[in-house]
């Protein structure tokens, strides 16, 4: 997008009103997003494992085998949408990532990590290749 002439580029128009032009200018804003949501996506695996090691000894197997699967599933979604982010591939996985790392919880701070991590994304939405 960088090679093509300016005219040939859609116009943007700011929050201000007025017509600007999309440079195609490249960030690292979607690095750092894909990063977080990443980060969320460990953490939310770590903590769907947990239930595995410790509610085998109380009985609560199966119900608490069912949400360590479900949020280990959004963790590795959440990986895998980071490294989208990251490499600019899609901006809708990334933002699918971005959710099911606010799902997979990951002791209540990955949450919060994939929530940055989501808004990061859908404030670069536009340097992604969809």
């Amino acid at each position: 997008m960088q090679d093509e002439p300016l005219a040939a580029q859609a116009p943007v128009v700011a929050a201000s009103g007025r017509v600007e032009e999309y440079r195609g200018r490249r960030t690292d804003v979607p690095k750092v997003a894909g990063v977080l949501i990443i980060t969320a996506g460990v953490l939310g695996i770590v903590y769907g494992l947990q239930p595995f090691g410790v509610l085998n000894s109380y009985g609560y197997v199966e119900s608490a085998t069912l949400c360590a699967v479900l949020i280990i599933t959004f963790g590795i979604i959440a990986i895998l949408g980071g490294f989208s982010a990251i490499g600019r591939d899609s901006g809708l996985f990334a933002v699918i990532g971005g959710v099911c790392g606010i799902l997979s919880i990951g002791f209540y701070i990955g949450a919060l990590i994939s929530l940055i991590g989501l808004l990061l994304v859908a404030s670069s939405y536009r340097e992604f290749q969809d």
